[in-house]
């Protein structure tokens, strides 16, 4: 529970010695480092501020004590790059998964509990850590407290991260799994740049698993949901069980395929929810492709169309079909591929503008031919194609453009164009000189 403080009124105090926030001072941070100063922990033990994406903003003295980590180190980062913590009775991991995760997950505290913590390199110890919900701070969400339960006593611990302790200076880091996902029309998937082999285990459902572990690792999955996604007319007895199975022979898959060494956990899990394992690098299309597109409407909005068309090629080469088109229709899919979806038609857009003004003609029309090959009921742009060819001088082309944007409007839609688009046409047949481009509005307004 928050209440004011006396000496402060315009400060609430979190819990019992816990963080003392200025929240107008909130309003005003704009980098992780004035975050951090703004909110101050008061506490004995070592404790730390997460905000919503779990990440690090504030960082006491008792928490740069324990984990000799300097608090400009942790601020930013997640603290399970800090700590490594596993369950002593099941030997389930913790981190990433549990504990803090959770209570970012489900808004709910998690009460103190007794751990295996590894902190660096071969440091360990038994401790308990408790995570408490921060209501009405906007930029702090939990409040993780670690307490050291023998402090004489370091427990030779199994990293949660899977980083075995260094026997030298320059001892090898545990190996990674590689993990490449293409996502954007049929799935492949490569581990170590090598496709998973046929085997019983790998099969569609361990694509739709591995796929959406992928997508969402930011945060962990609950078993509950996957089972809903994966199973939905199973009885809760058996999609537990299947599910079981599926992550038992996806593991498997990837142990198959990982011979560099004992590798890191590929599934991290407990008896609630399921995440990609820590140490597991990761690649996907899907990812690839919204941030080139991105960096190119960055770079074409500075005026360097060079470089924009150059990016937006690379991002429209990644693109090969819709978002798991022919592999899964859950909702959550559905909302995924028309947002990729709509950043596609917004590039090919851009494109087509861009090589307009520099009056290369022939490849603006190829790009906004392919915009509406890709979308046939955007009316707009079908209007900027007409348009197009009106200023490239090709009058029949922009008519037989017209006639085409108006039988696929009365095919998909049983509409007729807009005024806007039936004037455009009136003026190409009056024989009309072209101005310039009518451009489509972007594909989220449209």
């Amino acid at each position: 529970m928050l209440s004011r403080g006396a000496r402060h009124p315009d400060r609430l105090v979190a819990g019992h010695g816990g963080a003392v926030v200025a929240p107008h001072r909130m309003e005003q941070v704009g980098s992780m480092v004035d975050l951090e100063q703004s909110i101050e922990i008061k506490s004995a033990d070592a404790s730390f501020a997460l905000d919503r994406d779990g990440r690090i903003v504030s960082w006491n003295a008792a928490a740069e004590s324990l984990a000799g980590v300097w608090r400009g180190d942790a601020i930013g980062r997640r603290c399970y790059e800090i700590f490594s913590a596993t369950d002593p009775k099941t030997g389930n991991v913790v981190c990433g998964t549990g504990c803090a995760h959770l209570a970012l997950l489900t808004g709910e505290p998690v009460a103190a509990q007794g751990l295996n913590v590894a902190v660096g390199q071969g440091m360990s110890f038994r401790a308990t850590c408790s995570v408490n919900i921060l209501e009405g701070i906007a930029a702090a969400r939990a409040l993780v407290t670690v307490q050291k339960s023998d402090s004489g006593q370091h427990l030779a611990v199994a990293r949660a991260a899977a980083q075995p302790s260094r026997t030298g200076s320059d001892a090898d880091p545990s190996p990674k799994a590689s993990l490449s996902v293409r996502m954007l029309g049929t799935v492949e998937v490569l581990v170590n740049g090598v496709p998973p082999k046929p085997s019983r285990f790998w099969r569609p459902k361990a694509r739709q698993l591995l796929v959406y572990l992928v997508t969402r690792r930011a945060r962990a999955a609950y078993r509950e949901t996957l089972m809903e996604l994966l199973w939905p007319d199973a009885s809760a007895a058996a999609a537990r069980q299947n599910l079981r199975v599926l992550v038992h022979g996806l593991r498997q898959v990837i142990r198959d395929q990982d011979r560099r060494g004992p590798p890191a956990p590929f599934i991290l899990g407990d008896a609630s929810v399921l995440a990609l394992g820590l140490d597991v690098g990761v690649w996907t299309d899907a990812e690839a492709f919204s941030a080139s597109v991105a960096e190119a409407h960055a770079l074409a909005d500075r005026g360097l169309t060079k470089p924009a068309l150059e990016e937006y090629n690379r991002a429209l080469a990644l693109y090969r079909g819709d978002f798991l088109a022919h592999e899964w229709d859950a909702q959550w899919c559905i909302v995924e591929r028309e947002h990729l979806r709509e950043q596609y038609l917004d590039a090919l857009q851009a494109v087509a503008e861009l090589w307009a003004e520099r009056g290369d003609f022939r490849r603006a029309l190829s790009a906004s031919q392919r915009l509406v090959e890709a979308e046939p009921t955007w009316e707009a742009g079908w209007r900027s194609l007409v348009s197009l060819c009106w200023r490239a001088g090709q009058q029949d082309r922009a008519i037989r453009a017209y006639e085409q944007c108006r039988r696929a409007l009365l095919r998909e839609l049983d509409v007729e164009p807009s005024p806007e688009t039936r004037r455009l046409y009136q003026s190409i047949i009056d024989g009309s000189q072209p101005g310039r481009a009518v451009h489509a509005p972007a594909v989220g307004t449209r």
